[in-house]
């Protein structure tokens, strides 16, 4: 039997035992935390789908699969009762039937894979869902998407229902990545082939200068914002008129946004780059063509080490158009200070100048004194 036909029997069997019963839960009370020991679970598990539910005081929070060749569950579920648990041992390929949620967190507590997850999908191109309902993901293991040659079609990972899911380990295979309503941050050197999408998240570069946060592909930015310090090497671009944001760092902690590519947003009319502006400052390092939007605000929060002066906001390998910068908004500047943007072509960048409001020359600053003197003097002699 091939490949595929095993992954079309497994399935097949998940989904029948998925309609017949309730699926195996762990409880964590067997004298070890392999999958394989009966004890664990509320009734044997050898391979299919399962739940994570309420361990008792003493049992087993960390689950090492131990099961050869391995296991083909459609849906894991952490119930609402569940600890924190620590899932090890052998990579978990999650096989994906009729299910659109295969990786569910009820649960008010973060949940971590340290193994490896296999997405495989041979039945339609519907995205396999990372749902946060409650808690979040700690992916330490990585991502592989797993496709044959028999035809299975190339699967995509997309997090959704808010929550936190940080993928650690590399993303690997024929596949792609969306962000759609939840924090997701990639932190590895990934090289995943078809693209990422942000629809309705955050997507948190975390990788630095290693590689690629985003794989080999092409980046959308539809809506949500793109954030943290990490490097893109795929071309990135906007299709929407959505609001989208793009900030480099975190929290108040500046980082660099690297783009080795181009970076067009020129549709976009709700665009908003934010930066920390400090003794060291974000940045949004695009090697390759920029496109600017006529339209962009340009939100600065001034954090330690802030003084006036010229700040490259934008670095660029060449510009693609001549964006009309007078029609951009920046706030966060402190009040009463003045502040210019522009586009410094000897060193190809974007620059936000911030100075203080003009004050007198000396010259004039003493004639203002005499001024006052000579009004005092007329103040006195009238009441004398």
């Amino acid at each position: 039997m091939g490949f595929k036909a095993n992954i079309l029997a497994a399935a097949a069997v998940v989904a029948a035992a998925s309609t017949a019963m309730a699926v195996p839960t762990w409880t964590g009370g067997g004298a070890d935390d392999n999958f394989s020991t009966a004890g664990n679970w509320t009734s044997a598990y050898s391979n299919g789908s399962f739940d994570f539910g309420a361990v008792s005081a003493g049992g087993n929070t960390t689950a090492n699969n131990n099961i050869s060749p391995g296991i083909n569950p459609s849906v894991i579920t952490f119930l609402a009762g569940a600890p924190a648990m620590t899932v090890t041992g052998q990579s978990i390929q999650i096989v994906f039937a009729t299910f659109n949620d295969t990786l569910v967190n009820q649960s008010s507590f973060t949940q971590t894979f340290d193994n490896q997850l296999q997405f495989f999908n041979y039945n339609n191109t519907i995205p396999l869902g990372i749902n946060n309902i409650s808690g979040n993901f700690n992916l330490n293991g990585g991502v592989n998407f797993r496709t044959d040659a028999d035809g299975g079609h190339s699967p995509s990972i997309q997090t959704v229902n808010g929550g936190v899911v940080n993928i650690a380990g590399a993303v690997t295979g024929t596949g792609g990545v969306i962000a759609n309503g939840s924090l997701l941050t990639l932190g590895g050197n990934n090289t995943y082939t078809n693209g990422t999408i942000v629809a309705g998240g955050d997507l948190a570069l975390a990788n630095g200068s290693n590689g690629s946060a985003t794989g080999t592909g092409s980046v959308t930015l539809q809506s949500g914002g793109l954030i943290g310090n990490g490097t893109i090497t795929g071309a990135t671009a906007t299709n929407t008129n959505n609001a989208f944001t793009i900030a480099p760092g975190s929290g108040a902690t500046p980082g660099t946004i690297t783009i080795s590519n181009s970076l067009n947003f020129s549709g976009n009319s709700n665009m908003t780059l934010g930066f920390d502006l400090g003794s060291t400052s974000s940045l949004l390092d695009v090697t390759g063509a920029l496109t600017l939007g006529n339209t962009a605000k340009v939100a600065v929060t001034p954090i330690a080490g802030f003084a006036l002066g010229t700040y490259h906001l934008i670095n660029y390998g060449t510009l693609a158009n001549a964006a009309d910068l007078s029609t951009w908004t920046v706030s966060g500047v402190p009040v009463g200070d003045n502040y210019a943007l522009s586009n410094n072509t000897l060193n190809n960048s974007i620059d936000l100048t911030i100075s203080s409001a003009s004050v007198p020359e000396p010259a004039s600053l003493g004639l203002l004194g005499a001024g006052a003197a000579a009004l005092l003097i007329v103040r006195r002699r009238k009441t004398a």
